[in-house]
């Protein structure tokens, strides 16, 4: 569902809304169609309207005592769920963004007002904006650090509101973005092991508890593990089951993370299934395919074979009305070891030394290299950091290695100068607008701009899921309420070279089976990518000559050269962000804008 308002800069004026959109009654807002996030929520007082968008774990008083005394920056963390909050008074609407942008909030000025909307295409649509040819250019040279872009959209004109930021649309101005949470610690691993544990088990449970055929990915990994198992604690008492269910290939049923399925599904409230994938559900099958259009690429794009194959498994077999996963768990409880310059900026050297020495061995890598590349990171601002990216880009530094606050590498061969140049000139200005203040923890604050993009990506992909199959996704590790809590924690407490997420075990000691909480590993499935480009390497070439070419960002004879490279497994395997994005061009190129008219503007409570 697309939900939006609009801010008016006259009164009595009329107002644009999506045609076909449902008009609010007694607000300037509006929605359309159905989707992942099917209803408004609001609670009111006199003179203020505060409106929940998403799955919130926040009941009727709950609503009103916010709509009584107002938003306060805690209030996007207090409850389970994703959400974010819209605060209408008689002077303007307010937009406040979860912690990790699981429900994104855009905003745009129009020629009578200033306009916000969950959907930037709907947005993009009203003032008729093409997309920003930078916004590719950045996502495609730095697809794991796109910092540089933070109010940045796919379309001209149209802003995001960043996570855990705060933005007030007046009649005729918008403001700067204000910060409302940052990823200090706030605590020490006892106590933030206790609040994880508290607010994964609410977040899972308001899920389970409210759809009333839920599903779940059940992988027999950590993350997908805990969220089934609380899922099944919390529908026991009722008599009721979730459904679960693993994918394999048809020819392995073992190895990896499937041998721990067995111990993971034992629970008399699951209800397990085994999927089996064969050659037609491989990673880029059917490129050729219109996939409906979203407000950016989703990761379930490359993959949307399987990806749908599974949704409709549970839709058909177990009645899915909302499907679990474990989505962003990663992310969250394993830090980048960016950490190591948090341990040498705390002046614990000797840990800092043990810890690269365990990671070395993991890794099969030289700790020395580890260790300097702290000890640089350990010493670089984040204007330093969005400098040298930019820097990176041009080919005048050489990449800072992975261990790094922004670990870009050089662009690939396939990038023109012009990407180059547009993407380095993007992290020139960040870099000229960012503060020089030190960073605290910096691999939380790397952790928490990481979770963004998982949560903002993971949006697309519930719609895509939606559109293609009607199941809504649940990502129980994006909630604010779960971030907020992962966070609290300092990153040195929260991994080790010997010990798999440890925050997690400690926060649910009751909850993993003994199997897999004794894992120190995960299950990858980089094979299955190979095997699956090598199969669809005619339509991958294909998709190389399209939309990114016509705007003069790749150069398509080298993106060809690089896919029989990745294929044959000598490549640098960085192709998936610029398929992704070839594919969404061509999704939104061939899908009609979103067509608006005006209606009459509705004051706040004049029709109540």
């Amino acid at each position: 569902m697309m939900i939006g308002g609009f801010v008016s800069r006259t009164s009595r004026a009329t107002t644009p809304v999506p045609v076909s959109a449902l008009a609010h009654d007694r607000l300037p807002l509006w929605s359309l169609g159905d989707g992942p996030w099917s209803r408004i929520r609001t609670g009111y007082s006199t003179h203020r309207a505060v409106c929940v968008l998403g799955t919130c774990g926040a009941d009727y008083n709950d609503l009103t005592a916010l709509a009584a005394r107002g938003v306060r920056p805690a209030d996007l963390w207090r409850w389970p769920g994703a959400y974010s909050l819209i605060e209408i008074t008689d002077s303007g609407t307010a937009l406040y963004a979860d912690l990790a942008s699981a429900v994104p909030v855009y905003w745009t000025q129009a020629a009578s007002g200033l306009a916000w909307s969950t959907s930037a295409r709907a947005l993009a649509g009203l003032v008729g904006a093409d997309v920003d040819t930078t916004w590719p250019a950045v996502r495609m040279l730095t697809p794991s650090c796109v910092t540089a872009i933070p109010t940045r959209t796919a379309f001209s004109g149209v802003h995001r509101v960043p996570a855990g930021h705060r933005v007030d649309l007046s009649a005729t101005r918008a403001s700067e973005p204000v910060p409302l949470w940052s990823a200090e610690p706030t605590t020490g691993p006892t106590e933030a092991a206790v609040r994880l544990g508290v607010a994964l088990t609410a977040s899972v449970e308001l899920r389970a508890l409210t759809c009333e055929r839920p599903t779940a990915d059940l992988s027999g990994g950590f993350d997908s593990t805990a969220v089934t198992r609380l899922a099944a604690a919390a529908l026991a008492p009722q008599g009721r089951t979730i459904g679960a269910v693993t994918l394999h290939h048809e020819h392995a049923t073992t190895g990896g993370d499937p041998e721990y399925v067995p111990a993971a599904a034992a629970h008399s409230a699951i209800d397990h299934r085994m999927l089996a994938l064969d050659d037609r559900h491989q990673p880029y099958t059917d490129l050729d395919a219109i996939l409906p259009a979203t407000d950016e690429p989703a990761p379930a794009m490359l993959g949307h074979a399987f990806f749908a194959h599974q949704l409709r498994f549970v839709r058909d077999v177990f009645g899915s009305d909302g499907h679990l996963t474990g989505d962003g768990g990663d992310t969250l409880l394993c830090p980048p070891l960016l950490y190591l310059a948090d341990l040498l900026r705390a002046r614990r050297p000797q840990t800092a030394i043990t810890h690269a020495l365990g990671w070395a061995q993991v890794r099969r890598t030289r700790p020395l290299p580890l260790l300097r590349q702290a000890r640089t990171a350990a010493h670089t601002s984040r204007s330093a950091a969005l400098r040298r990216t930019a820097q990176v880009l041009t080919g005048t530094a050489p990449g800072p290695g992975g261990l790094a606050l922004l670990p870009v590498e050089p662009p690939a061969t396939w990038a023109t100068d012009h990407a180059r140049r547009l993407a380095a000139y993007t992290y020139d200005q960040a870099a000229d607008l960012a503060e020089h203040t030190a960073i605290g923890d910096l691999a939380n604050a790397v952790s928490w701009d990481q979770i963004g993009e998982i949560g903002r990506t993971a949006a697309a992909d519930a719609h895509l899921a939606h559109a293609l199959t009607g199941v809504s996704l649940h990502n129980p590790f994006t909630d604010s309420h779960v971030v907020a809590a992962v966070l609290s924690c300092p990153s040195p407490s929260r991994t080790s070279p010997d010990a798999y997420k440890p925050l997690l075990t400690r926060a649910l000691p009751h909850v993993l089976p003994a199997s897999i909480a004794a894992r120190v590993t995960k299950g990858t499935s980089t094979s299955d990518h190979i095997r699956g480009l090598r199969t669809h390497l005619d339509r991958v070439l294909a998709l190389a000559d399209g939309h990114l070419a016509a705007l003069q960002l790749v150069d398509v004879e080298a993106l060809r050269m690089a896919a029989r490279h990745t294929a044959a497994g000598i490549g640098r395997g960085d192709l998936d962000a610029v398929l992704a994005l070839e594919m969404w061009l061509r999704a939104h190129r061939e899908t009609p804008a979103v067509a608006w008219h005006q209606r009459p503007d509705i004051h706040p409570w004049e029709a109540a």
